[in-house]
């Protein structure tokens, strides 16, 4: 009787296989959207509400550390359980904001946001005259 081999895992007959970045890049999102939603929140609980491997996870806070989206926060108090306790990662909001405009016939506001797209700073210009064309020219 005759037996057939499976190819060795990188083989010619069977390629590596690449990680789709469009993949990839989802499910970057979906972590980045749950410590938006969920933050602080551990790792482990990133993995078990977005049904991404724990190891998935942690590759993507790392990358998302690295971009300075994200950040371990301070570690929690002991809870008196066994284990290693959970350090959360929250949004960094120390390094990046986000730049907004809106331009209205009495004023434009210009603002600065937080990455929970909260205002940290905020200005607006009065325009001297409220006729539209003469808004946007200016």
């Amino acid at each position: 009787m005759l037996r057939t081999v499976a190819p060795p895992p990188h083989s010619p007959a069977r390629p590596a296989r690449a990680a789709d970045p469009d993949r990839r890049r989802t499910s970057a999102r979906t972590v980045l959207r749950c410590v938006l939603e969920h933050g602080p929140v551990a790792r482990s609980t990133i993995a078990r509400l977005t049904g991404l491997s724990p190891a998935s996870v942690t590759d993507h806070c790392a990358r998302l550390t690295e971009l300075g989206l994200v950040r371990e926060a301070t570690a929690p108090r002991r809870s008196g359980g066994v284990g290693r306790p959970h350090l959360p990662v929250d949004l960094d909001g120390s390094r990046l904001v986000v730049g907004g405009v809106h331009v209205a016939v009495p004023y434009t506001t210009v603002a600065l946001l937080d990455l929970r797209g909260r205002v940290v700073a905020e200005r607006r210009l009065p325009h001297p005259d409220t006729d539209p064309v003469r808004v946007l020219e200016r």
